[in-house]
This record gives C-alpha cells, structure tokens and sequence, in this order.
C-alpha cells in the first residue's frame, strides 16, 4: 500500500478520537484551575534571590497556559507512529462520514 491509496478510514478510530478529546479537556480544566495557584505561589513564595528566576518561571507557565489553550481548541490527534494527524477541532460530535 502506498500513500495515496491511505485515506481516513485506515486510520481513522472514533474511540480514540473520544478518548483525545476527553484529555485535552481534563489537562484544559486542570490548566485554568492551576494557574492562577502556582501563580500566587510563586509571587508570595519567592525568595529576594529568586527575581530573575521568579519571573522566567512566570514567563514558562504563561506561555505553556497559552498552549494549552491553543491544544484545546485544536484538539489534534497524532497518528503515530505515522506522519499524520487530524484536528477534530471544537466540534465535540465528530463522526465518519
């Protein structure tokens, strides 16, 4: 079998598109629950020695919110071990056509 005879329906799983959609929208709701925590944490923790790491600590966890937001809106479903993947996006209802 070559590439261009690969379609969706080889590789295409509904059970594993549920079950990624199901994760990403654990890891989302764990994300907005922690942030603003580690956030207070990490300004009221923090030593005077801690400035400049203190704030590359604040730049990794707004940044990493940040994809997480854009992972759950996206919602991709890696193929692996192939190259391929799909985005069932945020349309919850994805079935095979």
């Amino acid at each position: 079998m070559n590439n261009s005879d690969l379609k969706l329906e080889h590789v295409y799983n509904e059970l594993i598109t549920q079950i990624f959609n199901i994760v990403t929208d654990i890891g989302f709701t764990i994300a907005i629950i922690m942030l603003p925590f580690v956030l207070y944490i990490m300004f009221t923790q923090s030593t005077k020695e801690m400035v400049v790491y203190k704030w590359q600590c604040v730049y990794y966890m707004i940044s990493s919110y940040g994809m997480e937001i854009m992972y759950s809106a996206w919602k991709p479903v890696s193929l692996y071990p192939t190259p391929f993947g799909f985005s069932i996006g945020t349309n919850h209802t994805c079935t095979r056509g």
